[in-house]
Parts: C-alpha cells; sequence; structure tokens
C-alpha cells in the first residue's frame, strides 16, 4: 500500500511525515505478538519520546529508539 506514491516497493511505503498523537500510558502492552509497534508518549519533564515495542534480552518491552525503557 502506497500513501503518497503510486509506486509502493513495501508493504507500507509513505512519502512524507507521519504524524503520532500522543498516548500516555501506552495503548496496549507489550508482548512478542506486538513487536515493532509505534506510539508517542512523553517523559516526566514533559518532553516526547517515540516508543517502539521490541524484544532484547528476552524481554519485549516499550523502549525509545535508543533503548532506554520508556515511562
Amino acid at each position: 500500500m502506497g500513501i503518497g506514491t503510486t509506486n509502493p516497493q513495501t508493504k507500507l511505503d509513505v512519502n512524507g511525515p507521519i504524524r503520532f498523537i500522543r498516548s500516555d500510558p501506552a495503548p496496549f502492552a507489550c508482548d512478542t505478538t506486538k513487536l515493532g509497534a509505534f506510539y508517542l508518549d512523553s517523559d516526566a519533564g514533559g518532553n516526547d519520546e517515540l516508543c517502539v515495542c521490541n524484544y532484547r534480552g528476552g524481554v519485549s518491552a516499550w523502549r525509545t529508539a535508543a533503548h532506554a525503557a520508556c515511562d
């Protein structure tokens, strides 16, 4: 499926920015069936952080792109 493109090269190709609406707390629990899901969170200081559900060190968890724990 292509958004903003007529020649998608993967299952979903987006030509342009993607907007995430802040969701605090996480919209659902992160487990192995949800790996790769994203959501926008805010930290204790009110700063936005993009979180991804990933599997690392034998644990599925929401983490920032830098692999720090999300709130």
